[in-house]
């Protein structure tokens, strides 16, 4: 958090120096570019991603931590020759034969000993200047992860007020008095009070809305149906039920059901009796007995 308030502060103070100097967190690895100004810069990711471009010069620079300065590339020398600086250019090193060339407003020859085809931008300090390079690396991570969320959210934003500016919306009621809410490309929503009669006429529906209410009509029917199916198919169920529980009687005289089972209104029915022969008793049987031989003299 510090380190942030310090890199805030050092961001504002710069941009008050050099009002068309942008600073901007790159989401690219190891690369700056903006309004189609490129520039390599290895290792600028792992030291914070910091760039800045100069809108006027057309210059981009990276601007590592912990460094003072922001840097860049040399140009070419246009001056008759690749060492010989235009009016508009400034030949380096200082002091030496021209090797490479830089912007004479916008840019300084490199101070760093032994570096070559490198230009410092002029007037401009580094707000990552003195942060170690793992903390403007942890800012830079947080603050580009907050970045995409609000990009986010604008462009959700962005999109429903588009839709809000297309809709409009009239409210009529029977009293005189009525409010009248419409929208304008330029704005969410703009609001009116109007006077009208309970008389007055009503805005048409439009084609939309008529195939919304007819669809919204014919989805309520399909439900009625349904849910009437469903009432009927189980009164049925509950009715065959009953019969199933009474049991079923045939009928051989008619009248009532011609199943012939228990109803209030036709009474109760047997099956009939199969017809079965009365027993009778059965007369004693005489044993015969053998004759004696006395009984045989006689």
């Amino acid at each position: 958090m510090f380190f942030r308030f310090c890199v805030f502060l050092l961001l504002a103070s710069t941009l008050a120096a050099a009002g068309n100097v942008t600073f901007f967190l790159s989401q690219i690895q190891d690369e700056c570019s903006m309004d189609g100004v490129s520039l390599s810069a290895p290792e600028n990711t792992a030291h914070g991603s910091l760039c800045a471009y100069d809108s006027v010069s057309k210059k981009i620079w990276a601007c590592p931590a912990p460094d003072s300065m922001c840097w860049g590339m040399a140009e070419s020398c246009t001056g008759g020759n690749s060492t010989t600086p235009a009016s508009n250019q400034l030949g380096c090193p200082v002091g030496s034969p021209t090797s490479w060339c830089c912007d004479l407003v916008a840019e300084n020859c490199t101070e760093t000993s032994g570096q070559i085809n490198i230009c410092w931008a002029k007037g401009v300090v580094n707000p990552n200047a003195g942060v170690p390079p793992a903390a403007a690396s942890s800012i830079a991570a947080s603050s580009l992860a907050a970045i995409s969320s609000a990009a986010i959210a604008s462009r959700i934003s962005a999109l429903a007020t588009a839709n809000l500016a297309t809709t409009t919306l009239v409210i009529t009621t029977s009293t005189p008095a009525s409010v009248s809410t419409t929208t304008t490309p330029n704005s969410v929503s703009t609001s009116a009070i109007a006077t009208q009669s309970s008389t007055s006429g009503s805005r048409p529906l439009s084609g939309g809305a008529i195939a919304g209410v007819t669809i919204a009509a014919v989805a309520g029917l399909a439900v009625i149906l349904v849910v009437a199916f469903f009432i009927w198919r189980r009164a049925k169920n509950k009715h065959k039920a009953g019969r199933e529980a009474n049991g079923l009687y045939p009928q051989p005289y008619g009248g009532g059901s011609i199943y012939g089972y228990k109803d209030q209104g036709t009474g109760y029915y047997d099956a009939p009796t199969p017809h079965r022969e009365v027993p009778v008793e059965i007369g004693t049987v005489e044993v015969v007995h053998e004759m004696s031989a006395h009984e045989r003299g006689k």
